[in-house]
């Protein structure tokens, strides 16, 4: 499945329970039907970038590529290479250099034997460029330097890193272990009243030890700050899309329910200095998860059921006026 079938499936992710909860009914449901249109973040791109140099390398490779080239200088240029590699299946090397520059340039009085020398030397100056743009007809981004070591760093990090490389790596090729990268899961959750809500998640990792029996549920995270990254674990409820992720995996996995949990995040800094911490997230944390997606979910499935989005439950069982949400 793509990236780009998975988003485009209409359920409730872990995403979507913030939306409901910080943002309102109304809001959720027109974020499912895609009637919002995000602003597409550059860091959301780097970061699945990161994901996937590190849990998917060969579709990294297939998609990404560095390359260390200079921008053409002047319009002509740009011109010349553009048309060049618009015809790179059409004739010799030396055919497109004059055709490029006949149709970039004033070639007019110049005879064959000069515009052929000056093609040639203007191929050479700007030859980073059209390789540039050939390659980003291969693949889906053509990446910065800055971005690509950036990228390599934090792939080394985490590698480098003891815990996180057992985390991401299964050493011994006779374990009797399962592994999982970036795995979507379609499924459905059950209030305590009963109500059905269809969900969806894209899991980072997991691991299935059936020696141990023990499965790992590993999620990476990017942050520009380590030091308060506790901070972060409760300001975005990491805890709770990972208590999200385990419903999911109960769902999928029926037979692997006495089998011992352990939850762990990944955290890479991508600012200044590149470093990696693997942080545990404990089974309290997940159990307050848990009660914090059944109160969600008790309200979510009451809209799916009556069809009312434009305000809260509380407004419709109520007069009208609704209480402000406390700070903890």
């Amino acid at each position: 499945m793509t990236e780009k079938q998975y988003y485009s499936e209409k359920k409730v992710s872990s995403t979507s329970l913030k939306w409901f909860e910080d943002e309102s009914p109304w809001y959720f449901k027109n974020m499912l039907d895609k009637e919002i249109v995000q602003e597409k973040l550059s860091w959301f791109d780097t970061g699945r970038q990161i994901h996937m140099s590190i849990l998917e390398p060969k579709e990294f490779d297939i998609n990404y590529i560095y390359l260390d080239y200079k921008i053409p200088k002047s319009e002509n240029q740009k011109k010349f290479c553009e048309i060049y590699i618009d015809n790179i299946n059409k004739y010799t090397d030396k055919e497109r250099r004059i055709l490029s520059y006949e149709r970039s340039y004033n070639a007019v009085g110049k005879s064959e034997d000069k515009i052929n020398k000056e093609s040639e030397k203007l191929y050479n100056t700007l030859q980073s460029y059209i390789k540039y743009l050939e390659k980003s007809k291969e693949y889906k981004e053509v990446l910065t330097k800055s971005k690509w070591k950036l990228i390599q760093d934090l792939k080394k990090e985490a590698y480098n890193h003891k815990k996180a490389r057992q985390l991401l790596l299964v050493e011994n090729d006779l374990a009797n272990v399962e592994e999982y990268n970036e795995i979507p899961i379609f499924w459905e959750y059950k209030t305590i009243e009963g109500k059905t809500v269809p969900c969806k998640s894209m899991l980072d990792r997991l691991v299935i030890d059936h020696d141990t029996k023990t499965i790992k549920l590993i999620d990476l995270k990017t942050t520009s700050n380590l030091g308060t990254f506790h901070k972060s674990v409760d300001k975005y409820k990491y805890y709770r899309q990972l208590a999200f992720y385990w419903k999911a995996v109960e769902y999928e996995f029926k037979d692997l329910q006495d089998y011992k949990r352990e939850n762990y995040i990944i955290a890479l800094r991508t600012k200044e200095l590149p470093e990696c911490k693997v942080f545990e997230i404990s089974n309290n944390l997940i159990e307050l998860g848990n009660e914090e997606i059944e109160n969600l979910m008790k309200d979510i499935s009451w809209h799916f059921e009556n069809n009312f989005w434009k305000y809260s439950r509380e407004y419709y069982e109520g007069t009208g006026v609704e209480k402000l949400k406390e700070e903890n």
